[in-house]
């Protein structure tokens, strides 16, 4: 798959003689893949999209946490059949072009034989393009535009935004539907303070900061070293250590922490990889949600944790079956 910096570049090296489809394709979810598809069958696809996505240069306070990492995207996009991605840049210049000048690139500066857009397609500065307007565009312009429906499933649209709410939810099974596949987080394996393996249970410590989480909680995963490329069972708990937190802040017997505590951390994530351990640090990994077991709760000891981890063991395992 070839991989463009911005339209610019694609001009310069001849353009596009083949369908361009425009979106931030963010988890490359069912709805991308039924838009791909039916491009394809006009013929070979490159796509369009843009890196940030446009809300985080236009309305930070808003900005939505990434599905999938920018380097998942390409791979999504290329397991798709896509040809090419121009992952254009999304900064205040661009930002600033008028619907005109957009329209222009499209059925002009590329060269392509179709634009291919979703339904609910927006463009230009203010977002003042729509379908309607793209469609008098390409009339104008003599280019071929093809406008395709959003997919629903049990009535409801399928989206990255439904799909964040389902995710953000701890509603990984609906998530699961949407995207097509399991949710899946990929990070960093980084030192923690050692706990687990103190416990008899070793994890590897996540870090995935800017990524969609899912509610904290205690989830049935599938674990995977980018270097080995091969899929492990496990528990993996994410959430802010309660009873930790408990013992450290003198609060042991209370029901949850206090407010204080849990506002003033980060969600950690941890993996307690069965049947494998091992000083991973350093290395990438991606966690698949298989299943939420359980909310995150306080425990009166250790002693009832490392028994509760044992239960949630016995829980996982039908999830993990191949």
């Amino acid at each position: 798959m070839k991989l463009f910096s911005s339209a610019e570049q694609l001009i310069a090296q001849g353009g596009w003689r083949g369908v361009v489809c425009i979106g931030n394709f963010d988890g490359v979810h069912l709805g991308h893949v039924g838009l791909l598809h039916c491009a394809k069958a006009l013929g070979p696809v490159l796509v369009l999209t843009f890196e940030p996505h446009p809300v985080v240069m236009l309305f930070p306070e808003r900005a939505p946490k990434r599905i999938a990492t920018p380097e998942r995207k390409l791979a999504l996009l290329a397991q798709q059949g896509v040809m090419a991605v121009v992952s254009q840049s999304f900064d205040a210049s661009f930002a600033s072009t008028s619907a005109a000048q957009f329209e222009r690139l499209l059925f002009s500066d590329l060269g392509a034989h179709a634009i291919a857009i979703g339904a609910n397609f927006t463009y230009g500065a203010g977002r003042c393009g729509n379908v309607q307007t793209l469609q008098e565009a390409s009339r104008r312009l003599k280019g071929k535009l093809f406008i395709f429906p959003e997919l629903k499933i049990e009535g409801k649209v399928v989206s990255s935004s439904q799909i964040r709410r389902w995710v953000a939810s701890g509603n990984i099974e609906e998530a699961k539907v949407y995207l097509g596949r399991p949710f899946e987080l990929e990070g960093e394996v980084v030192e923690g303070q050692k706990r687990g393996r103190a416990m008899g249970f070793p994890t590897a410590n996540i870090c995935c900061a800017d990524m969609l989480t899912p509610k904290p909680g205690v989830y049935a995963v599938q674990f995977s070293l980018d270097s080995q490329r091969l899929w492990r069972g496990g528990v993996a708990n994410l959430g802010y250590k309660p009873t930790f937190a408990a013992e450290a802040s003198g609060h042991a017997s209370a029901a949850a922490p206090p407010p204080s505590t849990a506002l003033s951390l980060r969600a950690e994530l941890e993996v307690h990889v069965l049947e494998a351990s091992g000083e991973w640090y350093g290395e990438k990994a991606t966690i698949r949600f298989l299943s939420r077991l359980r909310d995150e709760r306080r425990f009166a000891s250790v002693e009832a944790l490392k028994e509760q981890i044992r239960a949630d063991i016995i829980a996982a395992k039908p999830f993990l079956k191949p």
